[in-house]
């Protein structure tokens, strides 16, 4: 296999170049001490990523950035029950 046998390349670099993670912590961890929640990053990222995993899941079609508003937009709950709705401020 040759790098000449491709017309074109793709390349998924959303993880590698951009720090999402940083990102919703910057968000995340006030809205969660707005809300009084004792929880850590790592659990709070979690509850996002299972929610967002599971919004992805029920909506096949959706474009990512709708997924991502819809996550941020409703209330979400993990296994370990952060349940706190999420709101107008958030947004």
């Amino acid at each position: 296999m040759e790098l000449s046998d491709f017309r074109a390349l793709s390349f998924d670099c959303y993880g590698t170049l951009i720090d999402w993670e940083t990102g919703l912590s910057a968000v995340l961890g006030p809205w969660a001490r707005a809300h009084n929640l004792e929880v850590d990053e790592d659990r709070l990222l979690a509850a996002f990523g299972h929610h967002e995993s599971r919004l992805e899941a029920q909506n096949p079609d959706a474009l990512y950035p709708d997924i991502v508003a819809h996550t941020t937009c409703t209330p979400f709950t993990d296994p370990a029950r952060l349940g706190i709705p999420l709101d107008a401020s958030f947004r």
